[in-house]
């Protein structure tokens, strides 16, 4: 009997602990900030079981100029247990970026382009995609990205891809 009793507290305990896959490991997406740049970027998750993944991030942005961004990100799951296909969460995170305009050659006597420096903040929710027995977690991402600097700018944020997990 003390035999079960053991059994079943370790397997609630680790019924307590299961985790998403995408929680912890890198990742890499793609989407764009609508109305003005298509991106791709990549993060280093480091899990927090059950319930947070936090860590570095760095974007590209492209298409009227280029844009780097690198910070820190973290999520809040909101269903982190049990292995659900459907894994929501809260996003947020912030950081540093430059922001290179282009005016594409369309007015010669100015400058050709300029250069916006400073700080960053996005937020929004998402859902993995934790499909059993696969090392591999898609994912999607909505919310706002907004880029402080002299030239500030408020964009709408989509994001599509895969989280690699354990």
């Amino acid at each position: 009997m003390k035999k079960y009793i053991t059994l079943v507290l370790l397997t609630a305990a680790s019924a307590a602990w299961a985790t998403p896959h995408g929680i912890g490991g890198p990742s890499v997406g793609f989407g764009g900030l609508l109305g003005d740049m298509g991106f791709i970027g990549g993060e280093l998750n480091f899990a927090q079981p059950p319930y947070v993944s936090w860590g570095p991030e760095a974007m590209l942005a492209f298409g009227g100029g280029v844009a780097v961004f690198g910070g820190a990100e973290a999520r809040v799951y909101i269903i982190p247990n049990y292995n659900y296909l459907a894994q929501p969460y809260f996003a947020f995170g912030g950081g540093f970026g430059a922001k290179f305009d282009d005016d594409g050659g369309r007015n010669e006597e100015e400058d050709d382009g300029d250069t916006h420096i400073g700080g960053y903040i996005h937020f929004g929710v998402g859902n993995d995609f934790d499909i059993p027995n696969t090392p591999i977690v898609p994912y999607i991402d909505l919310g706002g990205l907004v880029f402080i600097s002299d030239d500030t700018d408020a964009l709408f944020k989509i994001e599509i891809g895969v989280r690699f997990g354990k």
